[in-house]
């Protein structure tokens, strides 16, 4: 051992320990004198290594010591002392920061490290409740990096599920059931998803517990957005208590945690439908600078997609949504979020189409389409297509788009997904029109105006019956503009000032504007 050179290359004081960092002038010295403790002595080494890193950590909680930055070296220096329990919570430590991190693949290794060591251990009260926050962690990192086609998912879900059976911890166990349905909303298993917040609900009748009731009220508002019943959706949203009015909003990276800033992602889409246009962008933005601040690039490129450039989709202000796709994207490629960067595909595709730039934008939604499928998920499928085929249309090609619109429809009805069913039927209507003056321009005979009139008044009392004014708004501006070719203009002013006289904010946005001017033309 004498002869391992080593150099000492800094000395420092710590309260009553003087501390130095040595260095091997080469890495077989190192191994020679690892290699020539026995294994009892070895372990010991470890186990004060170990504990040694974690009194620095204590007495420099401010300073970035190797404890702080790496818990990975903790836990390995654990593990090789035998020391099962702290290995495997600091490698839970080390996952849930290469997760706040973005480096999904990384949380991921640690965590099923962490599950090798739990699995070595017998069964108690203490191993199912290590095993199940860690199963909850994994599968919030493999849903960021892999999506919801990951083929290890089901069995994780269905191993935390006969896990919390065990569990008398009402935390665990409304978070695994949290979980499943957010594991069904991405599925667009909508009746799965409602029938576990129900479940949730029922769990704790006797003895309330205040976020809990709000996580289930979550599923059961989302459940029933995505399913069109939005006056439904607005009544969970409003019984959940650590929304978006509450300035205490925790940016933890626990579940709870992640509930509270992703809630308002879905309030916005019930307030854009409704008729709120206004509201929805201001509640959208101010989530955004939440996000932001909470550094957690997992939940921003979550908050991008689904939130800023979703309600900018819906409100078709195109310059905001290219620019936010393209922030979406070049995060996404960045952390390797192949979720999130179909998202980001899709919106820039839709906007490069209406600027104009029709190729290139069909080219990028076709493929963030393709993408997004690829994952698993189809939450939304029923909307990325109907703007497919608007963007079809916008090309020229209305066969092509009516074939999307199709698909789009089969999609509602399989799943029950109908909170964009309205615009589905508008843009068809929009389409057929459109092959309907392309067949006369052309000599064919073709359908008449009444398949095109009959669309627009389905999405017209699609949309009434679901009080999505805003579809209402769209499907009545269509169904003006063919009365006024058939000079029926009597009619489709009443049908444009009822729709337009509703509406208290927004006046700023394409489509009131664009009703405006419809109104105002026709009464020339």
């Amino acid at each position: 051992r004498s002869r391992a050179k080593a150099s000492i290359v800094g000395r420092r004081r710590s309260s009553s320990q003087s501390l130095s960092r040595y260095c091997f002038r080469h890495f077989l010295y190192q191994l020679y004198l690892y290699q020539d403790l026995d294994e009892v002595e070895r372990a010991r080494l470890h186990q004060v290594t170990g504990e040694a890193l974690e009194t620095l950590a204590e007495e420099h909680s401010g300073e970035p010591t190797i404890a702080q930055a790496s818990p990975v070296y903790l836990a390995w220096h654990f593990e090789q002392a035998g020391m099962k329990e702290k290995a495997i919570a600091y490698l839970r430590r080390a996952g849930e920061r290469s997760y706040l991190l973005a480096a999904n693949d990384e949380a991921i290794s640690h965590y099923d490290r962490a599950l090798e060591l739990l699995n070595g251990m017998p069964e108690s009260n203490e191993q199912i409740r290590q095993e199940l926050l860690i199963l909850i962690s994994l599968t919030a990192a493999l849903n960021a990096a892999r999506g919801y086609a990951e083929p290890e998912l089901p069995r994780l879900f269905a191993r935390a599920g006969d896990l919390a059976a065990k569990s008398a911890e009402a935390d665990l166990v409304s978070q695994t059931l949290f979980l499943r349905g957010s594991y069904h909303c991405a599925r667009a298993e909508y009746q799965e998803m409602l029938e576990t917040g129900a479940q949730l609900i029922e769990l704790f009748l006797d003895e309330p517990i205040p976020w809990i009731s709000d996580i289930a009220n979550f599923l059961l508002g989302v459940g029933r957005l995505n399913m069109g019943e939005l006056v439904l959706a607005g009544e969970h949203f409003g019984k959940i208590k650590t929304g978006d009015d509450s300035d205490q909003l925790n940016y933890s990276q626990s579940l709870s945690g992640r509930f509270r800033l992703v809630y308002p992602v879905f309030l916005a889409w019930v307030y854009w439908l409704l008729g709120y246009p206004n509201k929805a962008l201001w509640l959208s933005r101010r989530l955004l600078t939440r996000v932001r601040e909470s550094g957690n690039l997992n939940i921003i490129a979550f908050t991008l997609g689904l939130s800023t450039c979703l309600i900018h989709a819906f409100r078709r202000e195109f310059e905001e949504l290219q620019e936010n796709a393209q922030e979406l994207m070049v995060l996404s490629t960045e952390k390797k979020f192949t979720l999130y960067q179909a998202w980001g595909k899709v919106f820039l595709g839709w906007a490069q189409v209406e600027h104009g730039e029709v190729e290139a934008g069909l080219d990028n939604l076709r493929q963030g389409l393709a993408e997004y499928q690829a994952t698993g998920h189809k939450m939304c499928l029923s909307l990325f297509s109907v703007m497919l085929a608007e963007a079809y249309g916008e090309s020229g090609q209305a066969e092509k788009g009516l074939a999307e619109i199709e698909r789009a429809l089969a999609f509602i009805e399989e799943t029950g997904e109908r909170f964009a069913e309205a615009e589905a039927l508008r843009v068809k209507g929009e389409l057929l029109s459109q092959r309907y003056q392309e067949m006369v321009e052309d000599g064919e005979i073709g359908e008449t105006d009444l398949r095109v009139e009959e669309c627009f008044r389905r999405a017209i009392k699609v949309a009434c019956q679901q009080g999505a004014k805003s579809w209402q708004l769209r499907a009545v501006i269509s169904l003006a503009r063919l009365l006024q070719q058939q000079s029926r203009e009597a009619e489709a002013i009443g049908l444009l000032e009822d729709i337009t006289a509703w509406f208290t904010d927004g006046w700023d946005t394409p489509d009131l504007q664009e009703a405006q001017a419809l109104l105002d033309a026709l009464r020339r």
